[in-house]
């Protein structure tokens, strides 16, 4: 009885966030979060992607890749591009020991590929 009170009141404990504080991202990706929201939350919660242990950009490209062939996805190519790079660029701002381990265990080239796409999003990007 207790663990269902639990997982009631607290799934954000259990589960983590279910949003993410953007304030201080660029102003595009701040509309990109929005638009994330809107394609992705109606099919799934988005707390098994923003708190997901795969913070990697070829984990990320290809999951929006998946999600965007489904029926009904509603994602174009466009909006697909867009919520890959919010994701990369969110993974190097709130995962950055995640995402430091995960490159740590990966092969020397499969590693520069995944630094390679990073750096591309961060710079875009810099704030």
């Amino acid at each position: 009885m207790r663990s269902i009170i639990i997982l009631c009141v607290f799934p954000a404990l259990i589960f983590g966030a279910a949003s993410i504080n953007v304030k201080r991202y660029p102003v595009e990706l701040q509309q990109t979060y929005d638009l994330f929201v809107n394609r992705c939350s109606p099919c799934h919660g988005l707390e098994s992607t923003i708190n997901s242990q795969y913070v990697l950009p070829s984990y990320y490209k290809e999951m929006v890749q998946e999600m965007k062939e489904l029926p009904d996805s509603g994602i174009s190519q466009s909006d697909a591009d867009k919520i890959y790079e919010f994701l990369v660029y969110d993974a190097y701002k709130r995962h950055r020991r995640e995402l430091r381990d995960a490159l740590k265990a990966l092969p020397p080239e499969k590693k520069e590929q995944e630094q390679q796409a990073l750096k591309e999003i961060r710079d875009k990007y810099q704030s």
